[in-house]
């Protein structure tokens, strides 16, 4: 398997963070628009619930907006490869024989520009697991062994 650089992942993650921000930044757009155009109509209660389910949905979105900022400050902190021998978040872990993990925000398997990695949260069960592997080390998880050749 072709293992990816480090500086590539973080620019295809990054890529993708960005994106999922635009998105998000565009429905909140959509949803203002929708809530200011809402008109009064004759029955105020049908009127005033439809604002409110509105308000409830400019709210979670911006929620989703502050967790995915977040997640791109983290990535910027993590452009600098951690110092650490044993696995934390920051690292791309090249496993034996399978894709490789980079351990920051949870995106899940990616496949893109002729690689193949997988990015898993620190709080996720397998991104658990991985945490503090170090080179030469192995571990099971789900009754799949890893097998941690390089830290990138």
């Amino acid at each position: 398997m072709n293992r990816p650089e480090r500086q590539t992942v973080l620019r295809i993650i990054e890529y993708r963070i960005q994106a999922r921000l635009d998105d998000l930044k565009s429905a909140i757009l959509i949803a203002q628009e929708s809530r200011n155009g809402e008109e009064k109509s004759s029955a105020g209660d049908k009127y005033e619930t439809g604002r409110a389910m509105v308000q409830i949905e400019l709210e979670n979105l911006g929620k989703q907006v502050a967790l995915v900022e977040k997640q791109l400050l983290d990535l910027k902190r993590w452009h600098k490869k951690p110092e650490s021998a044993s696995a934390v978040g920051g690292h791309l872990l090249h496993l034996s024989g399978k894709p490789s993990i980079f351990i920051g925000p949870s995106l899940g398997l990616i496949q893109t520009e002729g690689i193949a990695f997988m990015a898993v949260s620190v709080s996720a069960p397998l991104g658990q697991r991985l945490l503090g592997m170090k080179t030469g080390e192995s571990r099971g998880f789900n009754g799949v062994e890893y097998k941690l050749e390089e830290l990138a």
